[in-house]
């Protein structure tokens, strides 16, 4: 309000006009006109596209991909866009790969430019929270991108996750030591209850949407309510309140939606194999104190993006606010996933939703760390800003050539990566320290300058894997052949192809298919590994999509897939009467 409307403008119309030029380009990946074979979609696209419609039109308790069973998933964004694509009448693939990435950009855009205007009368400040969430990436490693155009549910959950934020920040607001109890009390009345149940729904949706976001959120949040209560600041109980909340609301639709699969989300929790940064290639070397010192070297490179935290940490004034110690909770939370999961890729999903609130909470820092150093209005200032500020975006070009030389290149350096990023930062402070001449102390000036040199380096982080095509998951390195064995399959069905192309002689079958088949009709496929067959025509099959259905329909639905999968191909392969009798007693 007031004085932030100018630049939360501001940054919200950057934020857009960046955010639909990542989308325009990667909509030439998921071309929704088949023209010979494409196979530039996600892998798990099918899955998503035939989930959507499946909850749309099934309901929650029956899966498109075997009748009569249920999807224990983080589905809620999925169901949000099969509702949108069976109002609409869209065809395949248009929801999710069109109308929900610019819901999600709008959406999200729109939270952090107006929340982090509320927070500093710093014109530019909202404009560097909307880059860090739109272009923003991790330096010196990848997976930073926080609207992740191959993850709906990433998308639109960070939105939720963002309101969930806000709504939990607000909580604290208006309370402070000079409050009387009764002051307190008469503000939850007026205004407390409403924020209380924004934050159960929110958090709800959240946990029912992206499973790690709403961790993120709830961990990340857990840490207010603590130092609240230990200093006794008058927003511990109202943050306790919110906490409790959160944690019913996610409870809930953990309970009712997600938990009891097969699978139970397949994250190891301390194991040394398969960790995030081992697939990145930043183990140093080949033993075991390499592996481990990869996730420190990953946590270097994730943390540069919230640097500005460190100065709200740093400064008497904001150390113990609820912003700050939100920020450092949700810090914790990431980088402690990093530390504790192993998963792959999978494990940088947790500091990639703190990414998003923290975008916030690193502008707000950084601006206060500007002010410090540089005098607000002076020109010769900003003049210098500008100047850190593009030699940082000049360094980052350093680090992304250091991360093309990948492990089996003839210098295998990636490991360097981040390291090398905080010695450029180190070094644009020293040079630009003599020229900011505000009172701090030198070693202070120092930070603060180092502090947004990292920030500007994140700003284009997403652009790290632009100098080779030996960007992205890496062998693991550091364990011999016999450590690193491929887990034990969860089912063994006779269908193995895993399906990730198809074309538009398919596209026109399916289309035949719904076109003669009628609404809810029952197929029966010999497509069973694969979901091709339900995303392509929006018909429940008698079993498709095992790769699916086994890790994420309720446990001791083995012997019954592998029983109807047998059943299918049985018919297909040979038909007879027995076979035909037996499918048509099934419904098909």
């Amino acid at each position: 309000s007031g004085s932030g409307n100018g630049p939360a403008a501001v940054a919200a119309a950057i934020g857009l006009l960046v955010g639909l030029a990542a989308i325009s380009i990667n909509l030439a990946r998921y071309p929704l006109t088949l023209n010979g074979t494409v196979s530039s979609y996600h892998g798990d696209f099918l899955f998503f596209e035939a989930l959507s419609t499946s909850l749309a039109t099934l309901g929650p308790h029956d899966s498109i991909f075997m009748s009569g069973s249920e999807i224990r998933y983080h589905w809620m964004v999925y169901a949000w866009a099969g509702q949108i694509a069976e109002l609409a009448g869209t065809e395949p693939f248009f929801v999710l790969t069109r109308v929900l990435p610019v819901v999600s950009l709008v959406g999200s855009v729109l939270i952090i430019a107006a929340w982090t205007a509320r927070l500093t009368r710093i014109a530019w400040a909202p404009s560097v929270a909307v880059l860090l969430l739109v272009s923003g990436g991790y330096v010196g490693a990848t997976y930073g991108t926080i609207l992740n155009f191959d993850s709906p549910s990433q998308q639109l959950a960070t939105v939720w996750m963002l309101g969930g934020a806000v709504a939990l920040w607000e909580t604290t607001r208006r309370t402070s030591k000079r409050d009387s109890p009764s002051a307190v009390w008469k503000s939850l009345r007026a205004r407390f209850w409403g924020l209380l149940g924004a934050v159960g729904v929110l958090a709800a949706v959240a946990a029912s949407g992206k499973a790690s976001v709403a961790a993120v959120l709830i961990a990340g949040w857990a840490l207010v309510p603590i130092v609240g209560l230990v200093r006794r600041d008058r927003w511990a109980v109202p943050s306790l309140l919110g906490l409790a909340v959160a944690l019913l609301g996610a409870a809930v639709a953990t309970v009712a939606f997600v938990a009891g699969s097969q699978d139970g989300g397949g994250i190891a929790i301390g194991g040394f194999l398969d960790k995030a940064s081992s697939v990145q290639g930043l183990n140093p070397v080949s033993a075991p104190w390499g592996i481990a010192m990869g996730p420190v070297l990953l946590m270097l490179a994730v943390s540069y993006r919230w640097a500005g935290l460190v100065w709200l940490a740093a400064d008497r004034k904001t150390r113990w606010q609820p912003l700050t110690v939100f920020g450092v909770g949700l810090a914790a939370s990431g980088l402690g996933a990093l530390v504790m999961l192993s998963e792959g890729i999978n494990d940088t999903w947790f500091p990639l939703a703190a990414s998003a609130p923290l975008a916030v909470v690193s502008a707000v820092g950084v601006a206060r760390a500007s002010q410090a150093v540089l005098p607000a209005g002076n020109p010769g200032s900003i003049r210098r800003l500008v100047g850190v500020a593009l030699t940082g975006s000049v360094a980052v070009l350093a680090v992304a050539w250091l991360w093309s030389l990948a492990p089996g290149t003839s210098t295998p350096l990636r490991w360097i990566a981040p390291l090398a990023a905080l010695l450029f930062a180190a070094v644009i402070g020293l040079v630009w320290t003599p020229f900011v001449s505000q009172g701090l102390r030198r070693p202070s000036r120092f930070i603060a300058l180092v502090l947004i040199a990292l920030v500007s380096m994140s700003l284009f982080g997403r652009g790290l894997g632009i100098w080779s095509d030996r960007f992205g998951v890496q062998p693991e390195q550091g364990l011999t052949a016999f450590e690193f064995r491929p887990g034990a399959e969860l089912i063994d069905s006779i269908d193995r192809q895993p399906i990730s192309a198809w074309s538009d002689q398919e596209a026109a079958a399916a289309e035949w298919l719904k076109e003669n088949a009628s609404r809810g009709e029952l197929v029966a496929t010999n497509v069973t590994y694969s979901p091709l067959v339900p995303a392509l025509t929006g018909l429940p099959t008698f079993i498709s999509g095992i790769n699916y259905q086994a890790p994420y329909g309720r446990a001791g639905i083995r012997d019954a897939i592998l029983e109807r999968e047998q059943l299918s191909l049985d018919f297909i392969n040979e038909p007879s009467e027995p076979s035909f009798s037996e499918l048509c007693e099934r419904g098909v």
